[in-house]
């Protein structure tokens, strides 16, 4: 080849490296959408699993989530051509490369630990809240199984109770509080009037912040209404939280006991975010057992339609999590997952469960509680 014709191939070929970086762009942006995406859902996912695991094993949860994402993503591209042999009178031909240099946003993750995201997780789901994830479509003896960790039996001819709960650690009160679950027709919570507490005399922009603080534990802000002859000032009424009425489930089989007649009277108690937690790690801890035992006696494991709200796997050691898993991780040195749906089995509900813990923590993680923290980490690449 001729220096003429390779110093007159020179703009044809910085022309093409021009396009082959343009398309690299715009594919890898396009890309990154999506495995920013993926990355972020996998990471939830395990941190979860995790926290699982270390309630289990007593140790402390540790939270932490996406604070925020700067900077475009952008391919930068290096282009090279051997000018040296050119210069030198060399013969060689003209053979360019190309390197693209993927540039992506840095990623500030947040550790969650404030008071208010803790004051969050210890406060137990409203009725109202599991009634409408039950009229949204999700499994209903999920959300119950889950959600609901005691009732109050009324004792007959008198004013006491007996709490019967159920933290997951005893088999058979679990199976009686499953066996409600499963067998309820529907279910439904009637919200009784709430008594007024007080009425409040404030400037409207003292009740702009109010409103959007709320006005405490237990109770509601029923309306606000503008002083006549004041557009200032406004009125703001609070009301008690009121009585939620369940209906739809019976609980006389679990406070049989306690002489319940019918489902009067009977209150149910609902656990929180953590309480939640801690009832999968208990669940958890009673089939652990049986999988670490398998490690040592290999036996064939099958699925099955029996109702199993949540159940993680163990591998042996040596063998590795299936690439297909939909959640794993490691701890203290053995490797977890859970399988995907289709795997699992008919009448597994762990990732049902999962999903639904999920949604319950992210109505914790509120704008408030991620400014509050304090960033741990700037991952940049």
């Amino acid at each position: 080849m001729s220096k003429y014709w390779q110093l007159r191939s020179l703009p044809l070929i910085v022309a093409a490296a021009a396009t082959l970086t343009g398309c690299a762009g715009a594919f890898s942006t396009r890309e990154a959408a999506v495995g920013y995406n993926r990355a972020f859902a996998d990471a939830r996912n395990e941190v979860l699993l995790l926290n699982v695991l270390r309630t289990w094993a007593r140790e402390p949860m540790q939270f932490s989530t996406i604070a925020s994402v700067n900077g475009g993503v952008r391919t930068g591209a290096e282009f090279s051509l051997p000018f040296t042999n050119i210069i030198l009178g060399g013969e060689d031909s003209i053979s360019p490369s190309l390197k693209v240099n993927p540039r992506n946003p840095a990623v500030t993750i947040n550790p969650l630990g404030s008071k208010e995201f803790m004051q969050g997780m210890s406060r137990p789901a409203s009725v109202d809240l599991i009634d409408s994830l039950v009229t949204q479509g999700w499994d209903r003896p999920t959300v119950l199984a889950l959600t609901i960790g005691g009732v109050s039996c009324p004792v007959p001819n008198g004013t006491a109770e007996k709490v019967k709960m159920n933290f997951g650690e005893d088999i058979a009160e679990d199976a009686r509080f499953w066996n409600v679950f499963s067998n309820s027709m529907q279910f439904s919570a009637e919200l009784e009037d709430a008594a007024e507490v007080t009425s409040l005399r404030m400037n409207s922009k003292d009740a702009a912040e109010f409103l959007t603080r709320g006005a405490g534990e237990g109770r509601k802000i029923a309306s606000v209404k503008a002083v006549a002859g004041n557009e200032a000032d406004v009125i703001v009424k609070v009301v008690g939280s009121g009585t939620s009425n369940v209906k739809g489930l019976s609980f006389t089989s679990i406070c049989n006991d306690e002489r319940a007649s019918g489902n009067e009277g009977i209150g149910v108690i609902p656990r929180s975010p953590q309480g939640m937690i801690r009832y999968l790690a208990e669940l958890h801890r009673q089939r652990i057992r049986s999988e670490l035992d398998a490690c040592d006696r290999p036996v064939e494991r099958r699925n099955d339609d029996n109702p199993i709200l949540f159940r993680v796997r163990v591998t042996c050691a040596g063998v590795p999590i299936p690439i297909d898993a939909a959640v794993a991780t490691s701890f203290q040195g053995r490797n977890y997952y859970i399988p995907r749906a289709a795997e699992a089995g008919g009448g597994d509900r762990t990732l049902h469960a999962l999903s639904l813990l999920t949604e319950f923590i992210a109505l914790q993680t509120t704008e408030a509680s991620i400014a509050s923290s304090r960033p741990i980490i700037a991952v940049t690449q």
